[in-house]
């Protein structure tokens, strides 16, 4: 039997299809094997459909090239969690952040206001809205 990480899910269980390859995923970028999380978040959105479900991988795909300084995959994964849904924050803050490390305070600020426009849709969460005026500060002090 695999490690179990979530009860009726293991390690060993890739049938369980997409959310099993997230939990794969999770478990490894928890473990801070980036690369490996990778694989299985990439294995998680073959063949997935539905846009909801989509943005959750995209998100966790730029969280992980993040973690790897790999900002322009950051940025694309962003692109790709805004196409899924428009109006949830956090695309935009993602976007946000990777400008920023890319060294493009301008397009940051940019994205963070995008971010700001979005916080009341009831799709943001408490800690997105309590960071982002750290985020805009950051960037507005680089510029």
């Amino acid at each position: 039997e695999g490690i179990r990480i979530l009860p009726g899910f293991s390690m060993s269980a890739p049938e369980s299809g997409g959310a099993g390859w997230i939990l794969k995923g999770n478990h490894f970028y928890h473990e801070k094997n980036y690369e490996k999380a990778l694989e299985y978040y990439k294995k998680a959105l073959e063949g997935e459909k539905v846009p909801a479900a989509q943005w959750n991988i995209h998100n966790r795909l730029c969280a992980t090239y993040t973690k790897l300084e790999d900002h322009a995959k950051a940025l694309e994964e962003a692109n790709e969690m805004i196409k899924c849904d428009p109006e949830h924050p956090k695309g935009f803050v993602r976007k946000g952040g990777a400008h920023f490390f890319l060294g493009d305070f301008e397009n940051a600020l940019e994205e963070y206001s995008k971010a700001r426009q979005h916080l009341n849709n009831g799709k943001a969460d408490q800690k997105l809205v309590s960071n982002l005026p750290q985020y805009v500060s950051s960037a507005l002090q680089k510029q």
